[in-house]
């Protein structure tokens, strides 16, 4: 069938049969506890690097709060917590603990304890529009699953809000932080940010793939609402760091609703069961050349030279802090999402993280001990160990995200089919 579910929600929803149902619903607690603290706290702490690199601080001489603030700065910070609302809800459940007012709550406190340690960095200002704004976004991306979910559930013939929690979503949101930091490692440079457009039609690719197989058969949504929810992701991710390069940006999301628009309108293969591999098969090229690019970035205008490496980051000298700071922060987000694909591949062999981390972590520091060594050439970089073992640990959450939100679905679906 061409709206079949994924394997993980095949095998879910199938009764547990000896498992009673309030221990199938223990279970789910369980493990929505353990993605919240992982994917939530994974977009949270990036949130909270992207405020506070370079992390330089020092006590401020003059005091006070500044009441105004940029339209534009408002919008990038509103829209950088909207992710965090809406992963909050998706982890915790429909009608669970808490509601979206509360997330309104919890994340106008987190913005301002955020703000406030900002305040403690000369080269930065805090704001209280910017955490009004940052609440309001949490506020809305809450406010978004609640609705998305409420009408998912009611259209016959879908998994309800299932839709929005297979792996292969997953690997949807965890693009979104990777695209803040691409966005805002792109300095002011005009070519850096086509980069950024290659996790753009990652992530077009597929939600695309989603539409065909599930979201499109059911009726949810047209080809052009497709195209129109892809250009709008992608916006979220790269609005917050484009304020040097806005149209660019512009540009950006067109080209990612185009090919979504092409993409969702291929025939679907009768009879594919797994659809969530071919998804990532389709969309590795486009992420591995992204990968080399922001490893190698700037590409070499001299002549390479001898290999020189460091155990530390390996920054240039008289560079822009925040700027490299950023780079390197993107590049394990990369490395991160990298594990996450790589473990999703090997999803089908239903092993435990324990059992698949040591192969994962093998094949991550292998081509991250590459893209090093070539980095050692580079006439403007150095080869770093400190990056290699940061990348390294990266890819390892990245598997472990995967994990527990694939034990996730497979639990909740359980627990739907038993009551």
């Amino acid at each position: 069938m061409a709206d079949r579910p994924s394997p993980e929600v095949q095998q879910a929803q199938t009764p547990p049969g000896s498992r009673s149902a309030s221990g199938t619903v223990g279970t789910v607690g369980r493990n929505g506890s353990r993605l919240s603290l992982a994917l939530l706290g994974y977009v949270l702490g990036v949130v909270v690097l992207i405020n506070l690199a370079p992390f330089d601080f020092t006590w401020p001489i003059a005091g006070g709060v500044p009441l105004k603030e940029s339209p534009f700065d408002v919008l990038g910070n509103l829209l950088i917590f909207v992710p965090a609302g809406f992963l909050f809800r998706l982890t915790r459940g429909r009608g669970g603990w808490p509601a979206a007012l509360d997330v309104l709550v919890l994340a106008l406190a987190a913005s301002t304890l955020i703000e406030a340690v900002q305040a403690l960095e000369p080269y930065r200002t805090s704001s209280v529009l910017e955490a009004v704004a940052e609440g309001a976004g949490a506020w809305f991306g809450a406010l978004l699953f609640d609705e998305l979910s409420r009408r998912l559930n009611l259209i016959p013939g879908t998994m309800g809000r299932l839709v929005l929690e297979p792996p292969l979503m997953g690997l949807v949101y965890l693009l979104v932080p990777l695209l803040w930091l691409s966005s805002l490692g792109a300095g002011s440079g005009f070519d850096r940010p086509l980069i950024t457009i290659l996790l753009g039609l990652c992530g077009g690719s597929l939600l695309a793939d989603v539409y065909r197989y599930q979201l499109g058969p059911a009726g949810v949504l047209s080809s052009a609402g497709l195209a129109g929810t892809a250009a709008s992701w992608y916006l979220v991710g790269a609005v917050p760091g484009s304020a040097l390069h806005p149209w660019q940006t512009l540009a950006g999301a067109a080209a990612v609703a185009g090919f979504a628009w092409l993409r969702c309108r291929r025939p679907v293969v009768v009879g594919e069961r797994r659809f969530e591999i071919a998804a990532l098969r389709r969309v590795i090229p486009l992420f591995t050349g992204y990968l080399v690019l922001i490893a190698l970035w700037p590409m070499p205008s001299s002549p390479i030279g001898a290999w020189h490496g460091a155990t530390g980051t390996g920054f240039p000298e008289l560079s822009d802090i925040t700027l490299e700071v950023t780079r390197l922060i993107e590049f394990c987000a990369a490395v991160t999402v990298a594990g996450y694909i790589l473990a999703e591949l090997r999803g089908r062999e239903e092993l435990p993280f324990s059992a698949t981390a040591p192969r994962l972590l093998l094949a991550v520091g292998v081509l991250v001990g590459v893209l090093e060594l070539v980095r050692g050439f580079h006439p403007e970089h150095s080869a770093s160990l400190l990056r290699w073992a940061l990348a390294v640990a990266a890819a390892g959450l990245g598997g472990l995200i995967y994990n527990l939100q694939r034990a996730h679905v497979r639990n909740l679906a359980r627990s739907r089919a038993s009551s």
